[in-house]
């Protein structure tokens, strides 16, 4: 038996082809691994994901496939490459090395997460400036008098919608003065307001009492 004639050839002190130290054949190797990384792991979409595969104990004379698999659809055949992932989510990217008839495989997980828009400030109501001509609003008939807001203002920017009941209807515009003529001797209650439109805002308003002698 070749176990058996080494044994005794190494006790006589001869050297056999095909017998060695260890018993092994000449040319054995080590089981095939592979190793995974992926740069950065986490993050916002659109998520650039560098991915690198090392591959150890493959024979010399074999070299070793690569198989990516980024758990998007999507693969690579290089140990090094580079994903994008553009839609939210956790993903499994496993590559596979194939050498000699053996394989081996590693998993990294990435997760891609969406973008949180940042918190908006509260919205703030207008600033509202009233003024009339003549002031008080008092005079002869026929009385004209000039209901003026325009100096109002809004510190978000936003656009602002002015009310007029200056007794001949309610009156809404986006121009910020309107003028009428009383006729009639009386008393009579203006309102002017102004608003920005915004939910939950409240009209700002002046009240007159035009008296017309």
């Amino acid at each position: 038996m070749r176990k058996s004639g080494c044994v005794i050839a190494l006790a006589l002190g001869l050297a056999l082809a095909g017998c060695d130290d260890d018993d092994s054949p000449s040319g054995a190797s080590g089981g095939l691994s592979v190793a995974c990384n992926a740069t950065p792991t986490s993050g916002v979409v659109p998520l650039a994901v560098q991915f690198s595969a090392t591959v150890t104990g493959a024979d010399d004379d074999s070299a070793p496939s690569i198989s990516w698999s980024f758990g998007d659809g999507s693969g690579a055949s290089v140990p090094a490459a580079t994903r994008t992932y553009v839609a939210p989510g956790t993903y499994a990217a496993t590559v596979e090395a194939r050498a000699g008839g053996r394989s081996a495989s590693c998993n990294v997980s990435v997760t891609a997460r969406a973008v949180t828009p940042a918190a908006l400030p509260p919205n703030r109501p207008p600033t509202a400036h009233f003024k009339t001509n003549p002031s008080p609003t008092t005079g002869r008939a026929p009385l004209t008098v000039d209901f003026n807001a325009c100096q109002s203002a809004d510190p978000d920017g936003d656009r602002l919608l002015f009310r007029f009941d200056v007794f001949d209807g309610l009156y809404d515009s986006s121009h910020c003065r309107r003028e009428h003529t009383y006729r009639t001797p009386g008393t009579y209650r203006a309102k002017v307001c102004v608003t920005d439109e915004f939910p939950g805002h409240e009209d700002i308003c002046q009240s007159y009492d035009v008296t017309v002698q």
